[in-house]
C-alpha cells in the first residue's frame, strides 16, 4: 500500500483576491480582459521571489483610457496653478492659507494648536496599537489558531505581528510557538543552504514539506 501526500490548494479570480497579501502565488494572465487586471494581480505579492507568472496577455498591462486621459488632464492643471500661484506674494499667499483654514473648520491660533496636538497625542498613547492586541493574546496563553480567531485574521496576518513585536524588541516569550526540534533544525539548514532570509527559496527547498507560515514561524528562533 502507498500512500501520496496531498495539501489542498485553491484557485481565486484577480477580483476576489483584491486587498490581499500573499507570500508566493501562481497567476495566469493569458486572459486578462480588461486594463489594470495584471497590475492589481502582481501587487497581491509582497515579494515578486514568491510569483510564478503562468501566462500574459497585451491587455494585462494596459491602462484604462479614461485613467490615461485624467492623468494628462491633471498634469496640464497642476501646471497652470503652478504658474498661477507663482504670481502671489508671500504676504498674500499667507492669508488665503489662514483664510482657507478658517472656512474648513479650523484655527490658526498657535496656542488651540499646541492644545488639540497634546489632546491627540494623549488618545494616541491611551489606544493600543494593533501589535500590542496580539501580545496581550500570546501572554494570555492563547495559541496561533486561536490567536488569529480572536483577531478576526488569518494566521498569516498574525504572523507578521509576532515578526513586528521581535522587531521592536519587545519583551514577548515566543516559545509556545516554536516548532519541533527535529522540524526547526530542517528549516533552519534550508535556510542557512539558500544564503539569506527569505521564505520562497526555503519553502522550494523543503519540497513545499511546511507551509510558509511554518517557516515563518520557525525564522523567528533563528
Amino acid at each position: 500500500m502507498e500512500q501520496l501526500p496531498l495539501r489542498l490548494a485553491w484557485a481565486i479570480t484577480i477580483h476576489k483576491s483584491q486587498g490581499m497579501s500573499m507570500d508566493a502565488a501562481e497567476i495566469d494572465l493569458s486572459k486578462a480582459f480588461v486594463p489594470g487586471q495584471g497590475y492589481v494581480a502582481l501587487s497581491r505579492l509582497r515579494t515578486l521571489d514568491g510569483l510564478l507568472l503562468r501566462g500574459i496577455n497585451d491587455m494585462a498591462f494596459s491602462v484604462h483610457p479614461e485613467v490615461e486621459s485624467l492623468d494628462e488632464h491633471l498634469l496640464r492643471e497642476s501646471l497652470k496653478w503652478e504658474k498661477v500661484i507663482s504670481r502671489f506674494e508671500t504676504d498674500k499667499m499667507n492669508a488665503m492659507h489662514k483664510e482657507f483654514i478658517k472656512k474648513s473648520g479650523g484655527t490658526t491660533d498657535e496656542k488651540q494648536i499646541l492644545k488639540n496636538k497634546n489632546k491627540d497625542a494623549d488618545k494616541k498613547k491611551s489606544k493600543k496599537t494593533t501589535y500590542e492586541k496580539t501580545r496581550d493574546l500570546i501572554e494570555e496563553g492563547l495559541n496561533l489558531k486561536e490567536i488569529a480567531e480572536k483577531r478576526g485574521m488569518t494566521v498569516g496576518t498574525i504572523i507578521s505581528h509576532f515578526e513586528k513585536l521581535q522587531e521592536q524588541m519587545c519583551d514577548v516569550d515566543f516559545s509556545k510557538f516554536k516548532p519541533e526540534e527535529s522540524d526547526f533544525d530542517k528549516i533552519k539548514k534550508a535556510f542557512s543552504s539558500t544564503n539569506g532570509a527569505k521564505i520562497s527559496p526555503v519553502h522550494r527547498k523543503l519540497g513545499g514539506k511546511y507551509t510558509y507560515e511554518d517557516i515563518r514561524i520557525a525564522r523567528l528562533f533563528m
